[in-house]
């Protein structure tokens, strides 16, 4: 028999996840509308003006890119975390990239195979790009770290772009291959365990907080005072 209380809460859960869903779509289609809105007149303009050539090519101003090496970065990575025996071990690359090596390696085949971004293929000229396990640990050490796009210049050799496109298609691949199984819903009786630990801790009826900001500590030490201050000053 299914607790009451659970199942309206497991309904309401899932009303505010639906409005959230629908309220983000609406945005999504009108920042869509507004920057279509805005490359029609800035391809107009340019057109009017004549500053860029009809076939392409490089634009007026533009500086050169930077000569990089793409696969002295990825030896020097291999070297370092993935040869048979490697620089650095599992205790390190664990604290340095937030997971242990085996399971990097998982994600690195199912991402490879879900997604052809990250794949080895050359670019118009012939020049062979990017390896894809080197865009997987820029987009790692940013994730990892908080880095900037920039972080990943000197010892990757990627630019601030590719680092960013690579995050942002790395956390895109993961949504879509683990979604169904780590973002699902949560069920009776993850909501009765979430329960049960709430109460067992002093927070009946709570499932989960993700800012305990606002929680009073009468007692904190005097001598502390000022160091725990919000941006609200409480």
């Amino acid at each position: 028999m299914i607790n009451p209380a659970i199942l309206q809460i497991l309904l309401r859960r899932r009303q505010i996840i639906a409005s959230s869903r629908q309220r983000i779509n609406a945005s999504q289609k009108k920042i869509h509308a507004v920057l279509e809105s805005s490359l029609l007149l800035l391809n107009e303009d340019n057109d009017d003006a004549g500053i860029f050539p009809s076939h392409g090519g490089s634009k007026p101003g533009r500086l050169p890119n930077r000569p990089r090496d793409f696969e002295g970065a990825y030896q020097n990575l291999h070297k370092h975390y993935f040869a048979e025996q490697p620089f650095y071990n599992n205790v390190d690359f664990r604290r340095r990239f937030q997971m242990p090596r085996p399971l990097f390696l998982k994600i690195l085949q199912a991402v490879q195979e879900h997604d052809k971004y990250f794949t080895h293929r050359p670019d118009a000229l012939g020049k062979w790009g990017i390896r894809p396990i080197v865009k997987i640990i820029a987009a790692l050490r940013m994730l990892a770290y908080g880095g900037a796009g920039n972080c990943n210049d000197k010892y990757l050799q990627l630019s601030e772009t590719a680092s960013l496109e690579s995050m942002d298609k790395f956390c895109n691949t993961i949504v879509s291959i683990y979604s169904s199984e780590y973002l699902q819903h949560p069920t009776v009786a993850n909501l009765e365990r979430l329960l049960a630990t709430g109460t067992k801790r002093g927070f009946p009826g709570m499932l989960g907080s993700l800012d305990c900001m606002h929680w009073e500590w009468k007692n904190c030490p005097s001598g502390w005072a000022g160091e725990f201050h919000g941006k609200e000053k409480v």
